[in-house]
């Protein structure tokens, strides 16, 4: 009990958030900020948990502090925080098909959708339109003309479906996507 005391640690009544009002409030924002982009664009359910750890993503990296002026990121890690990388959630995107051997005259890219970052490097989260998977992939390029508000089809492919753990996929890769935007636009990879 001392050690709590030390630490700066106090005791609440279960199951009553008026004690907790700091973390009631970050709660309350990113369930705003989620219920906000899955009705934007009609996204299933299903990636709730996504849309959420996006939110979450996007809040430590952008929302300043009023009296430090600066954002949790920069707190954190005391360095300002790199977005450059980020795009729009749910926009479309193409991404790499590197996982088969496909024929000169195949398309090399797949078609998929951005549901958000990854918290252990500078990869992004796609859902995999061909394949029904979620990925993790650096490879990707963005079409910036427009989100992807098509995401209410792929309701009905998830009703009897979980998109598990299992399905997600890292791509070694260890160049960034903002050290590619610099380099060319952002078009459908085609390789011959």
């Amino acid at each position: 009990e001392s050690w709590y005391l030390d630490s700066g640690c106090s005791f609440s009544t279960p199951r009553t958030p008026v004690q907790n009002e700091v973390v009631e409030r970050k709660n309350r924002s990113l369930q705003e900020m989620a219920r906000t982009i899955l009705n934007d664009f009609s996204t299933p359910k299903h990636f709730w948990a996504e849309v959420v750890n996006t939110s979450c993503y996007i809040q430590n990296r952008i929302y300043l502090r009023p009296i430090l002026k600066k954002t949790p990121y920069e707190l954190w890690k005391g360095r300002e925080p790199n977005i450059s990388y980020f795009h729009p959630f749910g926009c479309k995107c193409f991404i790499l098909n590197t996982k088969q051997n496909l024929g000169k005259f195949e398309l090399k890219t797949d078609e998929g959708i951005l549901l958000g970052y990854s918290e252990r490097s500078r990869v992004y989260k796609v859902f995999n339109n061909r394949t029904k998977t979620v990925e993790e992939t650096i490879q990707v390029k963005f079409d910036k003309s427009k989100p992807d508000k098509k995401m209410s089809e792929l309701g009905t492919f998830f009703e009897n479906m979980k998109v598990n753990k299992n399905q997600l996929k890292e791509n070694e890769s260890g160049r960034t996507e903002a050290q590619q935007d610099d380099k060319e636009e952002r078009e459908p990879v085609n390789r011959n």
